[in-house]
C-alpha cells in the first residue's frame, strides 16, 4: 500500500462525506434542467494502481459493472490515466458508498482508493 493512501476498507465509513441527501436544488437553485442537470451529488473517485495480477484479472468484471452503472446514469464517465497509474470515476449519486461497497474491484490487491470527493461541475 502506498504511503498516505487509504484502501477501501478505510474509506467505506466515509464519515467526511456527511449524510446522504437527495439531489436538492442546491446548485444555483437549478434542478433537472439544462446541460448541467444531474440527479444526485456528483463525486470523483480517484484510484491508484500498483502492479498486481489480481487487479488485471478483476478489471473485466469491474468494467462490466461500470458499464451497467453508466447505462443507468450513475457513472457519468470513467477511465484510467494514460500511464495506467490509476483512474478516475465520476459518479452521479446521493451516496458513493453504495457503489464502492458493491464493486469488489475496490478491495482488490493493486487498487487503492486515493480519494472520494464531492464535485460540483458547472459545465457538462
Amino acid at each position: 500500500m502506498r504511503t498516505g493512501r487509504r484502501r477501501i476498507a478505510h474509506v467505506t465509513g466515509l464519515e467526511s462525506l456527511g449524510e446522504p441527501r437527495d439531489g436538492g436544488a442546491d446548485r444555483d437553485g437549478v434542478e433537472g434542467s439544462g446541460p448541467a442537470a444531474y440527479r444526485g451529488r456528483m463525486w470523483m473517485v480517484e484510484l491508484g494502481f500498483e502492479p498486481a495480477p489480481e487487479r488485471l484479472a478483476a478489471r473485466p468484471a469491474h468494467r462490466e459493472l461500470l458499464s451497467e452503472l453508466h447505462a443507468a446514469g450513475t457513472v457519468r464517465m470513467a477511465g484510467p490515466f494514460a500511464d495506467d497509474s490509476g483512474a478516475v470515476i465520476v459518479l452521479d449519486t446521493a451516496d458513493p458508498r453504495e457503489v464502492l461497497a458493491n464493486d469488489p474491484y475496490f478491495t482488490t490487491p493493486g487498487v487503492t482508493v486515493v480519494s472520494v470527493r464531492e464535485w460540483r461541475p458547472f459545465l457538462t
